[in-house]
């Protein structure tokens, strides 16, 4: 968890977040164990838990160190470090490799995914041919530029015009780590931090061969892995249509669409698997008359969508600092973590779940 003192402004390299655990057994103790200086409102500072060191606990995180962004891997029990040059955005889950890219420009075209520090050093090139797309090797702590801004322009029927500014996010590794996709966006001339840009759906092979665009010409989304091979992912028109606004199931490669819970959805949300893969979280945006964000639990086979609770959003002066729920399992898929301002101020609240989907 990250703990600071303000909710209503980007945070600065001057501005430290203290990560910490949470004692469950101990009144829900906040324990300080570390601090970063590259974080941000809607990704935080990247930290995840290691989930191929045999249950030792092992935590990693973005922060900036002397004068670049790194990131850590520190030892919970012993405070040891291992510290690589780079933030890395995804790693797989097997441990062996990572995916990374150039936060300094999410920054420059998307408030809010990026740390607020300096600018992009190709800031000045529309899609840079030298910039991308960069895997990295774990243990050899190698990275390698393996699909350019540049090298995107080549995919799709629908591509962006040459005089826009393009640039890539969210990154996410399928279950076994063999590929992983991103999405690819550009704009002539947006606002940074708000809508305006256009969207394409990339996988890739993790050694950087066979890319592929899986979706283009409509707008897209959240999505994550269902299996090696399937994505869900939520896609949607403007002005919205009833055929087009909701979750789809995408076949790699093919990028043959099966409509998936048709007629239960409005919103985009947060969509993620529960760890057995029978349920599916996610959440709205605030919506109504007082803004309230709905967490969701949906059981896909069933095509039955549960509301587990509705949580009205503070309104905020900047899309970068808002407060989305981003619904998150436990490993049992019995608790779910979200964050929410319904109570005043920015914290994260354990929803129990275990009525809906504990086994029969």
């Amino acid at each position: 968890a990250g703990e600071n003192a303000f909710m209503d402004r980007n945070p600065t390299l001057a501005d430290a977040l203290t990560i910490g655990v949470i004692d469950r057994e101990n009144g829900d103790t906040f324990m300080p164990v570390t601090q970063t200086h590259a974080w941000n409102w809607q990704q935080g500072c990247m930290l995840r838990w290691s989930e191929w060191d045999e249950g030792a606990p092992v935590f990693f995180f973005s922060d900036w160190r002397t004068d670049h962004y790194v990131t850590v891997r520190h030892h919970l029990e012993y405070g040891e470090e291992i510290v690589y040059p780079w933030p890395i955005y995804g790693i797989a889950d097997h441990g062996r490799l990572g995916a990374t890219l150039n936060f300094e420009r999410i920054t420059d075209t998307r408030p809010g995914y990026g740390y607020f520090g300096p600018s992009d050093p190709f800031g000045d090139q529309l899609a840079p041919d030298n910039d991308g797309i960069y895997l990295v090797d774990m243990q050899q702590q190698a990275k390698t530029l393996i699909f350019s801004l540049a090298d995107a322009l080549n995919y799709g029927e629908l591509r962006p015009p040459r005089d826009n500014k393009t640039w890539f996010n969210h990154i996410q590794w399928n279950p076994s780590g063999s590929r992983f996709a991103f999405l690819h966006r550009w704009s002539p001339g947006m606002v940074p931090g708000h809508h305006g840009f256009k969207t394409r759906l990339f996988a890739i092979d993790a050694d950087g061969s066979n890319p592929v665009c899986l979706v283009e010409g409509i707008g897209v989304s959240h999505y994550d892995w269902y299996d090696d091979h399937t994505i869900l992912v939520w896609l949607w028109d403007k002005p919205p249509r009833p055929d087009t606004d909701q979750y789809y199931l995408i076949d790699v490669p093919s990028g043959q669409r099966t409509v998936l819970g048709a007629g239960l959805f409005e919103y985009d949300g947060h969509c993620n698997y529960s760890p057995d893969r029978r349920w599916i979280l996610t959440d709205t945006y605030p919506k109504g008359e007082n803004a309230e964000q709905t967490l969701i639990v949906w059981d896909y086979a069933a095509n039955v969508r549960i509301d587990v609770g509705k949580f009205p959003a503070l309104p905020v002066a900047n899309a970068s600092w808002r407060c989305d729920l981003h619904p998150r399992w436990n490993r049992a898929g019995t608790q779910v973590c979200i964050d929410s301002t319904h109570e005043g101020s920015r914290q994260m609240y354990l929803v129990d779940v275990s009525d809906v989907t504990a086994p029969e």
